[in-house]
This record gives structure tokens, C-alpha cells and sequence, in this order.
């Protein structure tokens, strides 16, 4: 897909329709979402310890946001491995260096022997890199990145204020009755 990702509608609701669709086209988009079961289940027992760790972890702040879809479970699942891996990528650069050294042969079939060595990245680092950059990509989605993400997702706090200022529009803009003048004072 091309362009920019499509924002949910009680998001656009929450920024107070940049668009300038309207309010009832907004409602009827919200509407016309489809609704999904929140919460999410426990960890699988196909992760090992450290994922299971993060997924239990980012599954109770997903939880307290009030976030947690049982359809996210998957990704978040898959997000939670990434962590993981990292980790591992670590404890391997910890134990062998980020620089390794390989050996320059020379030679052919068994006359083959080691002429020197040059120094080059060790492979955990691209797989630590290739971890990082996927679970920043699952992590962004769930808000779980950083303070920008999750003011983007900031959206229940700004639906409540933007339907109780709504309300408060609505009973303004209502007419008024003769009951509710004040009485004439002489």
C-alpha cells in the first residue's frame, strides 16, 4: 500500500477531525470499525524464557493502557521473540568480540594452510541489528517504543474529553425554553 497508513477513526475523532470530514461521517466510520475482543491470552509455551519474560511483561502494560486485543497476540508474540534474540546476540559479542579473526588460506585441496588472518564484524552483530529493527517495528505498532509512540495511542483519554465536550456542545446549542429566562425584575 502507498502512502500513508490509515488512522483509525476514534484517533481522528480524538485530534478533532484535521480532516474535516464531520462529525457524524467520523461517527459512522467508528461505527463501521471492527470490534474486537480485548485481552490478550498467556504466553505460548512455544516461546522459550527470555521471550516469554518480555510477552508477559509487554502484555500487562498493554493491558493497564487498555490496549491488549486478543488479535495482536501473534505480533505481539512474534515482538516479544525479537527481544530475545537480541539478547542472545549480546551474551555471543560478550563472549567472542565484535571483531573476529578469520583465516586467509592459501592453496588448494589438502596443500590448504592459513597464510594469515584478517579481522572482520562478527555475524551476531547483523543478527543483534536484524533483531533490533524488527522489534522496532512490532513495538511501534503496539505504542511500546518510546513517549512518541505511546502519545500517539493516547487516543481513550482524548476520546473521553472529546465526547464529553461534544455533550457540553449539544446542550449549548439546544434552544432555549421560556421556562428558562430569568424573571423580570422592576
Amino acid at each position: 500500500m502507498r502512502g500513508k497508513k490509515p488512522k483509525p477513526a476514534a484517533l481522528q475523532i480524538a485530534e478533532g477531525d484535521p480532516a474535516k470530514r464531520g462529525v457524524h461521517k467520523l461517527d459512522a466510520m467508528l461505527a463501521a470499525e471492527p470490534k474486537v475482543e480485548s485481552g490478550l491470552p498467556p504466553a505460548s509455551p512455544r516461546l522459550r524464557a527470555a521471550a516469554r519474560d518480555a510477552y508477559e511483561f509487554y502484555r500487562e502494560e498493554l493491558n493497564k493502557a487498555d490496549l491488549a486485543k486478543r488479535p495482536d497476540a501473534y505480533a505481539l508474540e512474534r515482538a516479544a521473540q525479537n527481544p530475545a534474540l537480541i539478547w542472545k546476540a549480546d551474551e555471543k559479542l560478550a563472549r567472542e568480540g565484535e571483531v573476529v579473526k578469520s583465516p586467509i588460506l592459501a592453496g588448494r585441496g589438502k596443500n590448504r594452510r592459513v597464510v594469515g588472518y584478517r579481522h572482520v564484524k562478527s555475524k551476531w552483530l547483523m543478527v543483534r541489528a536484524e533483531a533490533e529493527k524488527n522489534f522496532r517495528a512490532f513495538a511501534s505498532e503496539f505504542g511500546l517504543t518510546g513517549p512518541a509512540s505511546r502519545v500517539r495511542l493516547g487516543v481513550q483519554d482524548s476520546l473521553a474529553s472529546a465526547a464529553a465536550e461534544r455533550e457540553l456542545w449539544e446542550i449549548l446549542s439546544q434552544p432555549r425554553s421560556d421556562e428558562d429566562d430569568p424573571p423580570d425584575i422592576q
